[in-house]
């Protein structure tokens, strides 16, 4: 009789199975990545609007949405004006951005992030 040797190591299916789900992981880990850095990019457009706009005593909201728009657009970022709400808040505003990003995997298969960033500013009478 021969004796086998127990054999230790990884096969090639196994191999190849695993870099399968690395490379899965990686292109879409990577997605949801970039639509992260798209929400703290468009945190940051808010509190640099909602800053302005303590200096500027003539801002409405308008102006706000506005100006949120075009930073977001500059940046890529798809919202629409729906996306902003803007309201009066104790002599300052409150603006909420509701911010939804999908990353389509298959036909029927998505990752969606849904997004809400809530900022607030007041106004300070000197």
């Amino acid at each position: 009789m021969i004796k086998r040797k127990n054999e230790k190591g990884f096969s090639l299916i196994l191999l190849v199975f695993i870099i399968t789900v690395l490379g899965f992981v990686g292109i879409y880990g990577s997605q949801v990545m970039f639509a992260y850095f798209d929400k703290l990019s468009l945190e940051k457009t808010v509190r640099n609007v909602l800053q302005e706009e303590r200096s500027n005593t003539q801002s409405n909201r308008v102006d706000i949405r506005r100006s949120i728009l075009k930073s977001a657009s500059i940046n890529n970022i798809d919202i629409t004006p729906q996306d902003i709400i803007v309201e009066g808040s104790n002599g300052g505003f409150l603006v909420e951005v509701e911010y939804t990003k999908i990353i389509n995997i298959t036909d029927n298969i998505y990752i969606v992030l849904d997004y809400v960033i809530s900022e607030e500013s007041t106004r300070y009478n000197q």
